[in-house]
């Protein structure tokens, strides 16, 4: 805007010229420093008066845009129609050139206190509680003040001075004329215009409630205002914006004041119908300060409004000044010797109101208006009058200051006053003298200027006498009804969102009016919490296994109340379904918000017009309360007069109706509360019944399911959630897990401090926490919390978490919950501490009796906790209202009555609980004696309802943030929960609570999902130790034992082997164990998985030591294999001497032998080395020792056995070596030989990498152990063969096993196993065509030199084989014995048939099928089975089998579903009826068994089942909505399990009744209750 007013100037340069006087605004001009005196003097030296405004007007074209605003406001006091010269409206904003000369250019103020103004401050900014990199400056520092009810609001505006000395010490040993000087520069020093980066109040409060949401100043306004500090009203123009009329942050503001009757009065700041009295300036010539007076008028000991004398920073100077208005409140307490009558707003106008558009604002507000003005300026004003007549259409009050001029004539001062106040009288003649007071701030005579104090009385009194105390029109209602209010000035309320937020809670209101009444259309309208409460009621009974009769199974009963709770769901769902209900409009309205924005302010306004309702009703129900009660005291009086023995039957039964009244009438008090949680429980019922609801129906609707994220989007913009009903006792799981689930979408899985706070009814809890972390929960007198509710603050960078949780809790002890009072304060003492990581326990004053009562519920519910959960928490104790004289004395006496008191309780607490391995405090909970226990000052700094928050008690309240902040709670920075964790934290605590034993019926979720990844990763490791051996170690084993030709080569071979797998195998573990570590420092909670780091760490050694133990097996066994093969070779060598002599004498008797005479000749001598060797006990199956496990003796002998086909192959080898002696040998046989002998070894090979990839492919579907046994309860569910079931009931790992080999045939070779391919085939050929490749390359890489020795070809052909692979050091041995002597030949016949060798292999496995296929080592399902069933053990009382994967694994056994008893044929002995009672019912009731075989007949409790099975961990189950698979399984094969236990025991006539809710649970049911695929 700054380019446009050069423009204005020149359009306007002629009437300007006419009617301003240079020479009037001259030292106006000079001392706002638009020009300088030599400028001024140089342009008063040219021409006529006109050519000098016409020069100065010239000049002030070409300076900057901001010389021309301070030049249009400076002469606005000499000059008020100076806009309408300019040529455009007064009206700040109404056209451009307005904007221009009235707005206020605050870029650069936004960027000095560390505000930007294209930035929209939120609530969830605000409430971050440490500064960030653009939430730092000033104004952060202001807002933080602001939110912690500090009083002293504006001291960081001081703080940002830099520390200096500010009034320097003189030096009176220098000389006199130096000293002289000091004081000159010293006295000039002070007077220096203060530097342009420091800020005023004003300004800083118009920046930030310019750059705040309106959520966010309705959040300021409430907290300045319990600060005792002026809250803003309106806020000026800037260059960007219109004015702002805030009436929506007003209603921040609830006002409590006493009326004339003495009733109390409760209304928020625009719904108040009190008198508004305006103090205003309408010159900038008074002298008298008006904020000074008004501060006084008011009467608070210290200033509402920041004054420029008095408050911090007020002496820099404003740059928002006119248009600015503030409003505060003199509240009446009923005393008569008060101030004023009643209670009185005040307004405060900054500046000068010269804007019609402000001066008919304020006129429309006032009921009086109070105006400083100058006495000789107004005596000249003859427009006085019609000003004074816009701005204050009702009583007027002018206080009129002495000008200078009037003191530079003070000789004639009294004739001077005398002459101006007739002047002024005549020019406000038009005024109506009735309604117009004038008061003189100084003397007549003496000029002399009267103290503050005196004007303020003088202003009180006569405020008092003529103000009217009850004003016709709310300033709400003033305001939206006011057409040019709400055209010319931008109304917060007129706000889009804001709007349709008022129209949508309005709507709401209506619907929720019916609460209200003692009609049918309540109970209609409480009916969805009506019957929240019924299911409340029957799930505690259920919990808590009453109710159980005694002809009923625990099954049965339970059964029962499920359908129960069914019931109730379904009617909840059906209500809320119907058009006509409560509830079905609510739902409609509430999820008909786009966003969450709106519906925060649907929230806002709601709760106003609640609270109005509320207040309203409640103000005549407590005075009916007691004037009930005063009539039954004097009753009872006279009755005492009288005498009991005269008292008429008639006076006692109307005592006892007036007993009955009183108590119908604080139940309607106590119902008369009605809030927006209200409606939030009524759609978490309806969420919670919808959800439960569409678990039977596979169905949801939408919009229900929508509501989790909008409220989860309203905590994190800063509104509580309530997560106890107060009303019901109950926690609504379903809806505070959704909501939480939400959350961590909407900001990640972010680490959570949680802190609670404990303590007595009106202790001043909820205060406490708003003071410490700036939170806006509601407090009031009396039972203000019902129940428990969380807020979310967030942090900032910094700390080990980035948010913390605040649970705020409902007093304990309370009168109103009297009649369940022990067992709530238990509940919610419990639930705060068992979800917290700190614990404030808050005690008003030093009770010892309030604080012991505490301390017994609170340190029961801590060791409890401290049982099941090996986890310190941290207690901080907090005595407010303490007084400060003596604070230091009450400090070490009050330390040690505390830890006496400590100590005491702790010890009957484990005496109650049976606990004696807690001795001290230390063992429960985190407590440090010196940074624990806190002294608070009284919050209140003088009387309600004027006081304000005491500056020390907020003082107090930060530090204790700092503390909590900080806390050293003994755990690592991943071991705070996280927001995810949240819901099933609540969830299991509230159910243990529910539960008659809580240390028996806890369930740590987070423990038991940590303990299963950590299970899982241990499985994971020992599998990697034995793939590595396997890849590594195993598979190198028998090609390296195969090159040993000698015994004693493979005796060293076998040291070597075991001392490399020891070295392998410890490798393998340290990296496990490194892993091992890092998994758990890693994690999200390293300090609940660090208590079973040292039993990974065995489990993992003891995982290495079998698999040492398995692997030296196997070498040993191919070691002692392959030495009996060397024996037998070095035998065979006798063999191949006395062929060859055989064959000499053969050829020398026959020339050329055929075939038939060189086999005779074999044979005579192959039977007699056959027997030979039989005698010997020698067995040729090599093979078969390989693979069918033969046995080996000691001394390395095979034992005998069937010859089968070795002894065929062998035969024939050494037939072919006895033919080649005869007849030298074709190159091509050799060939031959060598072919099958690699097509052998290839095979093999491939056989057992396949083996091995399936093993990590299998072992992955398979584990954890979880997984295995869900995926054979699947498929013998789907199979529905009872005969199935059976074989698993007896013996599971070997189903398991039968059902592992059934998948490794589907996995490889499919369901049609006649198909041409298969994975099989497929895994075969790929190996084989590396394996081809690496023969033709051996073959291509050996060369032969003519004349070179065959063997050495040999052995340099197969060394350049794959090692797997390789010709056996017999191999080659056996080779050397034919007559080979041209090598070059061999290679060509060697390099044309090795071509066919991919042919007869591949052949070979396109025909192997599930039954053909051949596992060498061992069968993979069977290492499958072995690795992944783990843990053998079986539930002692239902013989589920344990599902941890690894045998010696740490922590308890646990079992994925129980099983019903009837399965394993248990029965009652009288009836013969087979029990259905599945373990984790009967262990949540007081059900006893006896050990099976027991014959001394002892019962033991099933809940203290741990003292007979300390091994077993059985979860207590009291939903009913665990063991689904089995309850199917029951109710499908009812018949069945009958039938098969008969047969075993046909004496008995066996019967079993399956509950009824059993028999609606589907096949999909059971398998989604197995979990996801």
């Amino acid at each position: 805007m700054a380019e446009h007013h050069k423009e204005i100037i020149e359009s306007c340069l002629v009437r300007l010229t006419d009617v301003i006087d240079f020479n009037i605004i001259r030292d106006h001009l000079v001392q706002n420093k638009i020009i300088d005196t030599r400028a001024a003097r140089d342009i008063a030296a040219v021409g006529t008066p006109s050519d000098h405004i016409r020069e100065f007007l010239t000049r002030l074209m070409n300076q900057p845009h901001e010389k021309f605003v301070t030049f249009v406001k400076c002469i606005k006091p000499e000059y008020p129609h100076i806009t309408q010269l300019l040529g455009f409206d007064d009206d700040v904003g109404a056209s451009k050139n307005a904007a221009v000369v009235d707005g206020v250019s605050t870029g650069h103020l936004f960027q000095n206190i560390g505000l930007s103004q294209d930035k929209t401050l939120t609530v969830r900014d605000a409430l971050v509680c440490q500064p960030g990199p653009d939430t730092v400056g000033i104004a952060w520092l202001v807002i933080r003040n602001i939110l912690r009810t500090y009083a002293d609001v504006w001291s960081p505006i001081d703080a940002s001075e830099p520390l200096s000395e500010p009034y320097p010490l003189m030096n009176f040993a220098a000389s006199a004329e130096d000293v002289v000087n000091s004081i000159f520069e010293q006295n000039q020093d002070q007077f220096n215009p203060v530097p342009t980066n420091r800020v005023h109040p004003v300004d800083v409060t118009c920046a930030i409630f310019r750059s705040a949401s309106n959520q966010l100043r309705q959040l300021l306004t409430g907290k300045m205002f319990a600060c005792g500090l002026s809250v803003p009203l309106f806020l000026p123009a800037t260059d960007a914006v219109r004015g702002q009329l805030l009436l929506f942050a007003l209603s921040g503001v609830t006002l409590d004041w006493r009326d004339s009757s003495g009733s109390v009065q409760t209304a928020i700041a625009p719904n108040t119908r009190l008198p508004v009295v305006t103090f205003l300036n309408l010159d900038t010539k008074s002298t008298v300060s008006k904020t000074t007076i008004l501060n006084k008028v008011i009467g608070r000991p210290t200033p509402t409004f920041s004054s420029n004398t008095e408050a911090s920073g007020s002496r820099y100077s404003k740059i928002v000044n006119s248009g600015f208005i503030e409003i505060a409140w003199y509240l009446h307490d009923g005393d008569k010797m008060a101030s004023y009558p009643g209670s009185v707003a005040f307004v405060n106008a900054r500046g000068q109101l010269m804007n019609e558009n402000h001066r008919h604002f304020v006129a429309r507000i006032s009921d009086m208006v109070v105006i400083f003005l100058d006495l000789q300026t107004a005596s000249r004003n003859m427009n006085i009058g019609t000003q004074i007549a816009s701005i204050a259409s009702k009583e007027v009050i002018l206080v009129m200051d002495k000008s200078e001029e009037l003191v530079r004539g003070q000789a004639q001062s009294k004739e001077c006053v005398r002459v101006s106040l007739n002047n002024f009288y005549h020019n406000i003649s038009s005024l109506s003298k009735k309604n117009v007071q004038i008061i003189l701030s100084f003397d007549c005579v003496t000029l002399k200027t009267k103290d503050n104090s005196t004007l303020a009385a003088e202003l009180q009194w006569r405020i008092k006498s003529r103000v009217v105390l009850t004003s016709t029109a709310t300033l709400r209602n003033i305001c939206l009804n006011d057409t040019k209010i709400c055209l010319k000035f931008v109304v917060d309320e007129m706000d889009e969102s804001c709007r349709e937020g008022r129209e949508r809670a309005g709507e709401l209101f209506k619907i929720l009016e019916k609460r209200f009444d003692d009609t049918a259309d309540r109970e209609e309208a409480m009916k969805i919490q009506l019957l929240w409460r019924q299911y409340a009621g029957v799930k505690t009974k259920r919990q808590r296994g009453q109710g159980l009769e005694t002809d009923q199974s625990l099954e049965q009963w339970q059964d029962s109340l499920n359908h129960e709770l069914a019931e109730i769901r379904q009617k909840q769902v059906q209500h809320s379904r119907d058009p006509k209900t409560t509830i079905h409009q609510l739902l409609k309205i509430v999820s008909g918000f786009a966003d969450a924005s709106v519906l925060n302010y649907v929230m806002n306004w709601l709760r106003i017009f609640l609270d109005e309702k509320s207040s309203a009703i409640l103000s005549g129900l407590r005075q009916t309360y007691t004037d009930l009660c005063g009539s039954l005291r004097r009753a009872e009086d006279s009755g005492r007069r009288v005498g009991e023995s005269t008292r008429t039957v008639t006076e006692s039964e109307r005592n006892a109706d007036i007993r009955t009244q009183i108590a119908i009438t604080g139940d309607k008090i106590m119902n008369a509360s009605l809030g927006p949680e209200h409606i939030v429980r009524d759609l978490a019922q309806v969420y919670e019944a919808s959800r439960e609801s569409s678990r039977e129906s596979s169905c949801s609707d939408a919009e229900i399911d929508r509501l989790p994220k909008l409220f989860a989007e309203q905590l994190i913009a800063g509104e509580r959630l309530e997560i106890l009903d107060g009303d019901a006792g109950h926690v609504p799981i379903i809806w505070v897990q959704a909501i939480f689930s939400n959350l961590n979408q909407i900001l990640g899985d972010e680490r959570v401090l949680v802190v609670s706070i404990l303590g007595t009814q009106s202790s001043g809890k909820s205060f406490l926490l708003n003071s410490v972390f700036g939170i806006n929960l509601p407090v009031s007198a009396g039972r203000c919390t019902q129940g428990a509710y969380v807020q979310l603050v967030d942090v900032g960078e910094g700390y080990r978490y980035r948010y913390i949780l605040v649970i705020d809790t409902e007093g304990l002890r309370s009168p109103e919950a009297r009649t369940q009072s022990v067992r709530r304060d238990n509940k919610i003492a419990t639930l705060a501490v068992g979800v917290s990581d700190v614990t404030v326990m808050n005690v008003k004053g030093e009770n010892t009796a309030e604080l012991r009562e505490l301390l017994q519920i609170v340190v029961h519910a801590l060791l409890k906790i401290k049982v099941v959960e090996k986890r310190n928490r941290r207690c901080v104790f907090v005595h407010q209202n303490v007084a400060a004289i003596d604070a230091g004395e009450r400090t070490r006496q009050g330390h040690m009555q505390l830890c006496e008191d400590l100590l005491c309780v702790e010890k009957e607490a484990a005496k109650a609980e049976n606990r004696d391995e807690f001795e001290s405090i230390s063992t429960i909970f985190d407590f440090d004696q010196s940074a624990d226990v806190w002294y608070f000052p009284d919050i209140w700094d003088g009387t309600p309802p004027m006081a304000k928050v005491s500056v020390r008690y907020s003082e107090h309240a930060d530090r204790l943030k700092t503390s909590i902040l900080n806390s050293k709670i003994d755990l690592p920075e991943n071991d705070f929960l996280h927001l995810s964790e949240i819901g099933d934290r609540v969830r299991d605590m509230w159910n243990a609570i529910l539960a008659n034993d809580f240390i028996f019926a806890f369930r740590n979720t987070l423990e038991l999902t940590l303990h299963e990844g950590l299970d899982a990763q241990l499985c994971a490791f020992g599998q990697t130790m034995e793939c590595a051996v396997s890849r590594e170690f195993i598979t190198t084993i028998s090609p390296r034992i195969e090159q040993c030709a000698t015994l004693d080569e493979l005796d060293s071979r076998k040291l070597e082997l075991d001392s490399e797998l020891d070295r392998l195998l410890t490798e393998q573990l340290d990296a496990c164990l490194k892993q091992l570590v890092a998994f758990v420092e890693s994690g999200e909670h390293p300090g609940v998985l660090n208590k079973w780091l040292k039993q990974s760490e065995e489990q993992l050694g003891k995982e290495k030591k079998n698999i040492l133990e398995k692997t030296k097996t196997t070498v040993e066994r191919l070691y002692q294999s392959h030495r009996a093969t060397v024996a037998f070779a070095a035998k065979t060598e006798e063999y191949y001497k006395v062929m060859r002599s055989r064959a000499e004498d053969l050829t020398k008797r026959v020339s050329t032998p055929d075939e038939a005479q060189i086999y005779n000749e074999f044979i005579s001598e192959w039977d007699g080395w056959m027997n030979g060797i039989r005698v010997e006990g020698r067995s040729f199956d090599i093979d078969d020792v390989d693979s069918k496990g033969g046995t080996i003796n000691p001394g390395g002998n095979i034992n005998p056995g069937p010859i089968s086909k070795f002894e065929q192959q062998y035969k024939e080898e050494m037939f072919s070596i006895f033919q080649n002696f005869c007849v030298e040998a074709e190159n091509c046989k050799v060939v031959d030989f060598i072919l099958n002998r690699l097509s052998m070894k290839i095979k093999v090979e491939i056989e057992k990498s396949i083996a091995r990839d399936i093993l990590t492919d299998l072992c992955a579907q398979f584990q954890p152990k979880s997984r295995l046994v869900t995926s054979l309860l699947r498929y013998m569910g789907r199979k529905n063969d009872f005969a199935l079931y059976k074989t698993y009931f007896s013996n599971p790992e070997s189903t398991a096993r039968q059902f592992v080999k059934e998948a490794t045939h589907d996995y490889l070779f499919g369901d049609d196993p006649t198909a041409e391919q298969n994975r099989y085939y497929d895994m075969a050929v790929v190996k084989l065509d590396e394996y081809a490749a690496a023969v033709y390359e051996a073959v291509g890489k050996v060369e032969s030199e003519p004349g070179e020795e065959f063997l050495s070809w040999l052995t340099e052909f197969s060394n350049h084989l794959p090692f797997h692979i390789r010709l056996s050091a017999i191999d080659r041995r056996t080779l050397s014995q034919w007559n080979m002597s041209n090598a070059v030949n061999f290679k060509q016949i060697l390099a044309d048939k090795s071509s066919k060798l991919t042919d007869s292999i591949r052949s070979y496995f396109a025909e192997v099928g599930p039954e053909s296929v051949r596992w060498h080592e061992c069968e993979p399902y069977d290492i499958i089975t072995d690795r992944c069933w783990g843990c053998r053990q079986s539930c002692p009382f239902c013989s589920a089998p344990c599902m941890h994967s690894t045998r010696r694994h740490p922590g308890a056994h646990h079992a994925l579903q129980h099983r019903p008893r009837a399965v394993q044929g248990v029965y009652n002995s009288q009836t013969n009826e087979l029990l259905t009672d599945i373990c984790t019912t009967a262990v949540a009731s007081d059900n006893s068994f006896v050990l099976s075989g027991a014959t001394d007949g002892v019962e033991y409790t099933y809940k203290r089942y741990r003292a007979v099975f300390p091994d077993w961990e059985i979860p207590p189950d009291s939903d009913g909505d665990v063991s689904v698979y089995w309850k199917w399984f029951a109710a499908t094969f009812d018949e069945e399990i009958v039938k098969s236990f008969s047969e075993k025991d046909p004496d008995r006539k066996y019967t079993l009744t399956i509950p009824d809710g059993w028999k609606y649970i589907t096949w999909p049911n059971a398998e989604a209750s197995l979990g996801p695929v």
